[in-house]
């Protein structure tokens, strides 16, 4: 069976794999120092209002609706894959660097303190002896002061994916280390963010965010056999797990975050859902663009191949995995999902721009041609 990756955990490996191929040039002792610059007018023009970047988007797009007109909020910062960090006012198709990709420093996965005021992100960096190591870091929102959280003592072990915890003082980090002869151990630590010893959460599990109120935990488990992803909610010193999403319904899951109301989490999957789920319902799907093969109901279950492999979508789950809603019918490359302050918007980044969804007309609109992999976040 053919087993499909995401195009954002390519980019993660292939970072890894340039880190490797630098040292081996024989890559300078590491010097990383945040930057903040704004990128050349002429790398971003304004979106067309008529049009998206991406054909398939086209029957969920809504055109006549100008940027200016949503009345969008705060800021949006993401990482275009390359190693920087970026940070957009929502809306303006502004992009501006805070964080300069180099030699020495790859950054990914950024995301917003409570505050908005400071940015937690991962980081691929070398030790003196040229091996690369994973750790996390936090700077404030213009690119100063970048300090680091939480660093490995072994460079086989990788910390990645941080999330804030409601009160802004702690972080939660996946802690990762390769399983001879192909696995590899996953697990949820908990650490301060003015740095100090880390405090294990749970075992075989990765992704984590915080619920609203801080009493929840949602985060994923990865079958290292087959590739496929489940999904689980915990309380937040990881007891009460629940599993809420199968591994074998969709190829992969990603940016799984609760709604702020609480009632609700918004996920990105690859692939067409395999079998019915729990109190499933869609509404009306576009006109099909002929990349379904073999469909039955709103479900595909064999997609047209295509080189860049299977498309993603965005689904809404109850908390207690009673009821889940497709929200996409796009086959988006890789998006990650962000809630505006009032639950009622989702934005979501992903190769071809940066969009925003209604939650309950289902329609969208394409706020900045800002494009990429590599995390993405929204604080108003």
């Amino acid at each position: 069976m053919k087993i499909y990756f995401s195009r954002f955990v390519a980019a993660l490996v292939g970072a890894a794999v340039l880190a490797l191929l630098i040292a081996a040039c024989g890559a300078a002792t590491p010097t990383p120092t945040p930057a903040s610059s704004a990128l050349p007018p002429s790398t971003f023009s304004a979106p067309a209002p008529s049009q998206s970047t991406s054909p398939q988007y086209q029957s969920q797009l809504v055109a006549s609706t100008p940027v200016s007109a949503l009345g969008l909020k705060g800021r949006f910062v993401f990482a275009l894959g390359d190693g920087s960090i970026l940070v957009e006012d929502a809306g303006k198709n502004d992009p501006r660097v805070v964080l300069k990709a180099s030699q020495e420093l790859y950054a990914d996965a950024p995301v917003f303190s409570p505050d908005g005021k400071q940015i937690a992100f991962s980081v691929s960096s070398f030790t003196k002896d040229g091996q690369v190591l994973q750790d996390v870091r936090v700077m404030n929102v213009d690119g100063t002061n970048m300090r680091v959280v939480a660093t490995p003592k072994d460079p086989k072990i990788s910390y990645s994916f941080p999330a804030w915890s409601v009160d802004g003082k702690n972080l939660l980090i996946t802690q990762s280390y390769p399983v001879p002869p192909s696995s590899q151990h996953d697990e949820i630590d908990l650490v301060s963010v003015s740095g100090g010893p880390l405090r294990k959460v749970l075992e075989n599990a990765r992704e984590a965010t915080f619920s609203p109120d801080g009493k929840k935990i949602v985060y994923s488990q990865l079958d290292y056999q087959t590739y496929s992803s489940s999904l689980w909610v915990a309380n937040i010193d990881g007891s009460g797990a629940k599993r809420i999403l199968e591994n074998n319904v969709f190829a992969a899951i990603y940016g799984a975050r609760f709604s702020p109301d609480g009632q609700e989490i918004v996920f990105a999957e690859s692939g067409p859902a395999n079998k019915k789920l729990p109190g499933a319902y869609a509404f009306n799907s576009p006109a099909s663009d002929g990349s379904c093969a073999v469909a039955f109901g709103v479900f595909c279950f064999a997609e047209k191949a295509e080189a860049h492999g299977l498309p993603w979508d965005l689904w809404l789950v109850s908390p207690d995995g009673a009821k889940f809603e497709q929200l996409t019918h796009i086959g988006a490359d890789s998006p990650v999902p962000a809630w505006s302050a009032d639950g009622k918007q989702i934005a979501f980044y992903d190769a071809t721009g940066v969009y925003l969804l209604d939650v309950a007309t289902k329609k969208i609109n394409q706020i900045s041609d800002s494009h990429g992999y590599g995390g993405f976040d929204w604080r108003e």
